[in-house]
């Protein structure tokens, strides 16, 4: 029986023009901003229209048929009149943007408010009306807006969702007949933005369930308990332990603990203790020549550059430390140039 009823609805002119019209719709992108031009405003003559244009021909067949000059006239001036109403509800919607903003959650069975912003870049614009497409399921009403010059106008529309979870916003239209009703425009918008429909809690809503103790089943300390548990640790605690509850390690905070100074064990600015050094290897004193000191190299460093004369050859001031056990760091060259006074003591 329902397949009787398809294959009838399919055969009859209503199905056939709704293919027609959902296929052409399903050829509209989804957007949530949607600039009109030429390419997707519309425009047919309304009934009125059409009872005009009949009225036209009948006008000039009278004038024809009677020979009256004032009949031409009258006719060819109310001809002028309807395609300049043609131009002007086009330019109506012509240039105009449409914009969607984001719709807030709802619960099920309430209306969602969508809010569409009309941008207006030229002259004002009169007597536009939104609606949903399909007005059977959505509702017969309109939103009129009037956008001035250079302006923006908001219109608002409801949108009331049937059960939860995500809902698309249905096919929107955006129409006129200014100035004379003789012409309707109108342009389809398919907006890209969804409502979010929550479930709609239960009234009265049931009670709580009480709690019950399980036999066996150790019970869950509460937030002051493990404060309480913490403070003790921290207090035991030989070094002392962190906001997370681990130990500290020698006795001072994290962040202290990598700020402490190097001076420790006599040692004076960045040096490191001996056991952290690296490894020297000493230079036969037999490659150096005459008034310079064997120098210890570090093993991890590249092969010195071979050295250039020069006309004035003297030794930088040595880098000495102050501190017991450290080894002499100094650098010199190859002649008898004069030396630093305070080199004396290695000679």
């Amino acid at each position: 029986m329902a397949a009787a009823e398809r294959s009838s609805e399919s055969i009859t002119g209503r199905g056939l023009r709704r293919r027609v019209r959902a296929w052409f719709l399903s050829r509209l992108p989804l957007a949530d901003t949607w600039t009109l031009t030429q390419r997707n405003v519309y425009i047919l003559p309304t009934k009125a229209g059409l009872v005009f244009c009949a009225t036209l021909v009948i006008m000039l067949l009278a004038s024809i048929n009677y020979q009256l000059n004032l009949g031409y006239v009258l006719t060819f001036l109310l001809a002028g009149s309807g395609v300049v109403s043609m131009h002007l509800t086009h330019g109506v919607l012509r240039g105009l943007t449409l914009h969607m903003r984001p719709s807030a959650p709802v619960v099920a069975g309430d209306a969602a408010v969508l809010d569409i912003v009309f941008t207006n870049p030229g002259k004002s614009r009169h007597a536009l009306a939104l609606h949903f497409d399909d007005r059977g399921v959505h509702g017969r009403s309109f939103a009129w807006v009037d956008i001035p010059a250079q302006g923006q106008e908001t219109a608002r529309v409801s949108l009331v969702p049937a059960s939860r979870g995500w809902h698309a916003v249905p096919t929107l239209v955006v129409e006129t007949v200014f100035p004379f009703g003789l012409f309707r425009a109108w342009t389809l918008w398919r907006p890209a933005t969804r409502v979010l429909a929550y479930p709609r809690p239960e009234t009265p809503a049931p009670p709580l369930p009480t709690a019950q103790s399980v036999p066996g089943e150790r019970p869950l300390p509460n937030a002051h308990a493990r404060r309480a548990a913490l403070a003790a640790r921290r207090q035991h605690a030989p070094g002392g332990l962190e906001e997370d509850g681990t130990h500290r390690r020698d006795g001072q905070p994290r962040h202290r603990r990598f700020r402490q100074p190097r001076a420790v064990a006599g040692l004076v600015g960045h040096q490191r203790p001996p056991a952290q050094r690296r490894r020297t290897a000493p230079v036969a004193p037999g490659r150096l020549g005459d008034g310079c000191r064997p120098q210890r190299r570090h093993l991890r460093h590249a092969p010195a550059r071979p050295r250039v004369r020069r006309r004035t050859r003297r030794c930088p001031p040595p880098r000495l430390a102050r501190s017991p056990g450290a080894v002499a760091m100094i650098r010199c060259c190859r002649g008898d140039g004069p030396r630093h006074p305070s080199d004396e003591g290695f000679a």
